[in-house]
């Protein structure tokens, strides 16, 4: 885990990531099981698609509890 001077999240190339990634993450999966349950499997394939472009970040940024947050959203499928 990278941080600089200010304690922000730094990526290998010293790019800076936010807690958003997983906000938005969180908003994406909350919002394809409502989409799901109303039948919208286009709108659902989309914020799907949408959630899953952010593993890569998440995982890029090394976050200490990555692993349990996705195991709790994935839960929360089921």
């Amino acid at each position: 885990m990278i941080l600089d001077d200010y304690k922000t999240l730094l990526t290998l190339n010293s790019a800076e990531l936010y807690n958003n990634l997983y906000n938005d993450f969180d908003s994406y999966y909350f919002t394809t099981i409502i989409l799901i349950e109303k039948g919208l499997h286009v709108e659902f394939r989309r914020a799907l698609s949408k959630a899953s472009t952010l593993v890569e970040q998440i995982l890029r940024a090394e976050y200490p509890r990555t692993l349990a947050y996705f195991l709790e959203v994935f839960i929360y499928l089921i």
